[in-house]
């Protein structure tokens, strides 16, 4: 639910995010989008390797490290003399993808642990929708420069994407996590307001 939309907003505005550290920076945004990918695929799945240490099967998380490792450096061997910076970002996706893919196997198989339920759709629906509704605005107005795309994309995009989970409906897990973000961003507002009223 949280990393989802920022996820969206690289494949969207990767050149305009990439435009921030200069022009040289515009040909990763390839990178940058695959990159994205694969550490979604690495948050949805959330800290399975913990639940195995807690569980006991150590062995079998040892085994999974040793595996990915040599299929890591497998992919890289592969990729990277063919496709360069592009090659480094597709194995680095690839290997997340597929060890996230491998724990929630063995979670189930092992630990009779399923860790997705329809809840997971929400957040995908009201994301789509937001891409969908933004990339047409933003195609339609034809803004001058990057930085207007870029924030008038941002304003249009969380607005639709949090409207969209309010209308599908929040479950106690997903309050739960707002309230904390809003309690640690308000806890950084106020230090903050604190630092800038001792410079003054």
């Amino acid at each position: 639910m949280v990393g989802l939309p920022f996820v969206v907003m690289i494949i969207l505005f990767n050149q305009q995010i990439l435009q921030i550290f200069g022009e040289d920076f515009l040909e990763a945004g390839p990178v940058l989008i695959i990159l994205s990918l694969g550490q979604l695929f690495n948050a949805a799945t959330g800290p399975m390797g913990s639940v195995f240490i807690m569980s006991g099967y150590t062995g079998l998380f040892l085994l999974n490290t040793i595996l990915i490792f040599g299929f890591n450096i497998l992919m890289d061997i592969v990729l990277i003399p063919r496709l360069g910076i592009v090659g480094a970002g597709i194995s680095k996706s690839v290997v997340l993808s597929l060890t996230c893919l491998l724990l929630t196997l063995e979670l189930y198989f092992v630990l009779r642990i399923w860790p997705y339920n329809r809840q997971f759709i929400k957040p995908l629906i009201a994301a789509v929708v937001a891409a969908v509704i933004t990339n047409l605005m933003i195609s339609a107005s034809r803004l001058s420069t990057e930085w207007f795309t870029l924030v008038l994309g941002l304003i249009v995009f969380f607005t639709i994407y949090i409207a969209g989970l309010l209308i599908l409906g929040l479950d106690k897990a997903e309050i739960l996590i707002l309230k904390i973000l809003y309690g640690r961003l308000r806890m950084i507002l106020i230090r903050v307001k604190r630092k800038l009223t001792k410079s003054e």
